[in-house]
């Protein structure tokens, strides 16, 4: 019961002690999201540039680090069913497209999974992923783990402390496990992936070399470990990564699987050269890295963007929002590797019909997905218009208001970290909170001196409250 005589008081401190507790409570942060594609310059992260404009986008990209360090780790020996060759390091995918056609196949009774996929033949249907794909997850699985390198990595590199740290040891602990550990590591090639499966001699295609596209974000996390210097990243470990990728890389320019690859025209060609110049980074081998990229623009770039930034190839899919999308990922990581390795020029480097990546950026911010009947993730094109802005510049402020009619609260996404300078509302609850990095010592996105500010404020209202009824 409130004390006679102090009623007033004691709701005004207790409204009070509610607006303060809430001021308290750091701002949420968006739910997870996996880039399709992206590179960042390790010395952008390790500069500690635009920190202040990027503080919540900061606490998101530590949380998202959190979330996926309870995940792991992974492996390509932790998958149900073994590739072919029998040997349970030997990555293996099955081709997302293919579906069963048992409609000739005389059987009399329903035919188990097994049996259905070695008795049946396959047939394609594009952009129609067949659920049963997801039993072998090896594919996920990479895509989580290059999250896991890259969030972490970033998370270390974005601290005054460069220590050891839980995101530092996570960040390589992940490496390790996945492509030195002998009895858990990725065998480097790719000779299982995207299988069609059906009555002939299961084999890997060329397709499948897409499965490993986040390369760039493995490449940039080891870059800003390497180079800023980690002591979680030692001699043993750079060695045995670099060894790893210059056999994968053997293995990408010379079986058949790779080079017809690299043949590709649409997203696969766009993807291929990036992974490539994102290994041979990976190796040490920069010159390597920059032909790489720069081979991209200097072929199949060049085809890929209409005048009117249209990309034909990716709009005669089944999915063409997100196919343009898609592309517009690996257009953007080409650029900044190739940009990172000394060819900035390449930005305004025109295709055949005079258009750039940002012309291919203005026409799909233009597109409408519900007039193909797609439903793409609200994620799946604003970090590409994000980094148009900061690498063309939005004076007039266009993408940023395009960004505020496709995502409300864009300014706390983890990709608003590394792709400064945006034209922000900087006294914006989502832009403006002065909340601290983590530093790293434990799993909590909120510091220890934020901790500690909210304590000793608790503690003092708290205070007051046993004031009124003392009185």
């Amino acid at each position: 019961m409130v004390p006679s005589g102090h009623g007033t008081a004691f709701w005004s401190t207790l409204f009070l002690t509610f607006i303060v507790l809430s001021l308290l409570v750091p701002p949420p942060v968006t739910a997870f999201f996996s880039l399709a594609n992206d590179f960042v310059d390790p010395s952008y992260i390790l500069s500690g540039k635009y920190k202040n404009q990027t503080q919540v986008a900061q606490q998101t990209l530590i949380a998202w680090a959190n979330e996926l360090n309870v995940q792991a780790p992974w492996s390509v020996t932790n998958k149900t069913y073994v590739a072919p060759s029998g040997d349970k390091h030997d990555y293996m995918s099955w081709s997302p497209y293919w579906w069963p056609d048992c409609s000739r196949v005389g059987n009399t009774t329903v035919l188990s999974l097994q049996t259905e996929w070695t008795t049946c033949p396959y047939v394609n249907r594009d952009g129609r992923i067949n659920p049963d794909v997801t039993m072998i997850k090896d594919d996920l699985s990479f895509q989580n783990l290059s999250d896991g390198i890259f969030y972490n990595a970033m998370a270390w590199g974005l601290q005054s402390d460069r220590g050891s740290t839980v995101y530092s040891r996570s960040a390589v602990n992940f490496i390790n496990t996945w492509f030195l550990n002998p009895d858990t590591k990725m065998n480097p090639n790719l000779d299982y992936a995207q299988i069609i499966r059906g009555p002939h001699q299961w084999q890997g295609s060329q397709y499948g070399l897409i499965d490993l596209k986040c390369f760039p974000k493995i490449a940039s996390a080891i870059l800003i470990l390497r180079d800023g210097k980690a002591p979680d990243w030692t001699p043993d470990i750079d060695t045995g990564m670099a060894s790893w990728a210059k056999e994968y890389i053997n293995w990408l320019q010379t079986s058949a699987q790779g080079i017809n690859e690299s043949r590709s025209t649409n997203n696969h060609g766009t993807f291929y050269e990036n992974q490539l110049a994102a290994l041979k980074l990976i190796s040490g081998d920069v010159t390597g890295a920059n032909q790489n990229a720069r081979a991209y623009f200097s072929n199949q770039y060049l085809n890929q963007i209409s005048a009117n930034g249209k990309q034909p190839l990716e709009l005669a899919r089944t999915r063409p929002y997100h196919y343009s999308a898609f592309n517009i990922a690996g257009m953007i990581t080409n650029g900044r590797i190739a940009a990172y390795t000394g060819n900035s020029s390449v930005w305004n480097l025109p295709s055949l019909s005079g258009a750039t990546i940002k012309t291919a950026v203005d026409y799909a911010i233009t597109m409408n997905a519900s007039a193909t009947n797609e439903t793409p993730a609200i994620d799946e094109l604003t970090p590409y218009i994000a980094a148009v802005a900061s690498i063309y510049g939005d004076p007039n402020g266009k993408y940023k208001t395009q960004l505020d009619t496709m995502q409300s609260g864009w300014q706390s996404e983890a990709w608003v970290v590394w792709n400064q300078p945006l034209k922000m509302d900087l006294s914006s609850p989502s832009s403006s909170s002065s909340s601290s990095l983590a530093t790293g010592t434990n799993s909590s996105s909120t510091s220890s001196s934020e901790k500690s500010m909210g304590v000793n404020l608790l503690l003092a209202l708290m205070g007051l409250l046993m004031g009124c009824f003392l009185q």
